[in-house]
């Protein structure tokens, strides 16, 4: 199993170096063994724990986050444990680098499940190391820097207590108290239906521009005067 393991995260590493996105620099191979060289900056969760750490300061760190695992997914990719332990986020530089690959997702899941669970660790990950009245912002973060609807469809079921029951890994990751899963289920739930009806309003704008514009010609027509008469 850490053979297979070790082969896909090489595989996921080597297309990940052809794109471009990551310097070779970062990621040197030894003897068969993958070596990180020592990075720049703290980890995600480091940064969020800091009780100094300035509110701008917190947003672009969890925005570096998120944008860096978003590099993954648009290459087909996901992480399988991405907890805000597990990224490096340089300040300075303004970047992140993801590490910890050897947790690998059931590939019979679909990307957009796979996707939505990289999502669910970096949310619960960085809301356990938030203030309650920063949790709808956090999240609205979060889902705007991604931008997945399909990701916010199965982040939505993973958080419904009905449907899911949080599994003794997701429980690892980050012990969510029953009314923080609650809480975390009705703001998904209510981003849900913002964007339900943002896509309506969208969709229908079209249909009463069209119906005004003809509105507007049959009052000109009802209102023009024939020719040839004052």
């Amino acid at each position: 199993m850490m053979e297979r393991a070790y082969f896909v995260v090489c595989l996921a590493l080597g297309r990940l170096l052809r794109s471009g996105r990551y310097s070779k620099a970062w990621i040197a191979c030894q003897d068969g063994v993958l070596v990180l060289p020592c990075l720049a900056g703290k980890t995600l969760a480091t940064l969020l724990e800091d009780p100094l750490l300035e509110e701008s300061v917190r947003k672009r760190a969890i925005e570096r986050a998120v944008v860096a695992l978003g590099d993954f997914h648009h290459l087909g990719l996901t992480h399988g444990d991405a907890m805000a332990e597990n990224v490096l986020v340089d300040l300075e530089a303004g970047v992140a680098r993801w590490f910890d690959f050897e947790t690998i997702h059931d590939s019979s899941r679909v990307l957009a499940w796979r996707r939505a669970d990289d999502v669910r660790a970096l949310l619960v990950t960085c809301l356990v190391r938030t203030s309650p009245e920063k949790f709808a912002e956090t999240l609205q973060l979060i889902l705007d820097v991604h931008e997945d609807e399909g990701v916010t469809r199965h982040l939505a079921t993973s958080f419904n207590p009905v449907f899911q029951r949080s599994l003794t890994f997701h429980l690892a990751q980050a012990a969510l108290s029953f009314q923080c899963f609650r809480e975390i289920a009705r703001l998904l739930r209510e981003r849900r239906i913002h964007v339900a009806n943002e896509l309506s309003e969208r969709a229908t704008r079209p249909e009463r521009a069209g119906a005004a514009a003809s509105e507007g010609e049959c009052r000109r027509g009802r209102g023009a005067k024939p020719l040839g008469k004052r």
